[in-house]
């Protein structure tokens, strides 16, 4: 099977290692800044749960409540093909 390589110096040098390792910081980053803002968000909706005033507990225990109750494919299939219409419809307009 000698011959059948590949040959990866093109891959890694010039150009593409540029795109690779700006994809990867690209990547890190959106992963960084979403984990802090889920946390900060998790940390929002746990406190106003907590809390004994009724106006301010209801909306986070309907939030909690719907993702919690809906089934993770139906959340995947909503943010995939309903959020992402609305989203590019609105960049259009």
């Amino acid at each position: 099977m000698s011959g059948l390589g590949f040959d990866w110096s093109g891959v890694f040098a010039g150009p593409p290692l540029q795109w690779l390792a700006s994809g990867l910081l690209t990547t890190a980053a959106i992963t960084l800044v979403a984990g802090l803002l889920a946390t900060l968000l998790t940390v929002l909706l746990f406190a106003l749960r907590l809390t004994p005033a009724a106006l301010t507990r209801a909306p986070a225990v309907a939030l909690i409540g719907l993702f919690r109750n809906t089934p993770l494919l139906v959340q995947l299939l909503f943010w995939y093909f309903a959020a992402y219409n609305a989203l590019r419809t609105g960049v259009a307009s």
